[in-house]
């Protein structure tokens, strides 16, 4: 699991700009499905966890991205 800070969320098109925690790295995360409800409630600024999947192509993408908001989920 991953944790990234939230900088922005498209609700409109599901595309969430997140800061990898601890680095100056930045990725974008297309969230669709149960993910785009479940982040419907999010702010900018608010930690969120994610894990990462591999494509059929190796590329890499966030997979079961959701607010952090447990202290299980900040350790």
């Amino acid at each position: 699991m991953a944790i990234a800070i939230l900088k922005s969320f498209d609700r409109g098109h599901g595309l969430a700009i997140l800061k990898l925690d601890g680095s100056r790295s930045e990725l974008a995360a297309h969230v669709t499905g149960s993910d785009r409800t479940i982040m419907s409630s999010v702010v900018p600024g608010q930690r969120i966890r994610f894990d990462v999947g591999r494509d059929r192509r190796g590329r890499t993408f966030a997979v079961d991205v959701r607010p952090a908001s447990s202290i299980a989920d900040l350790a």
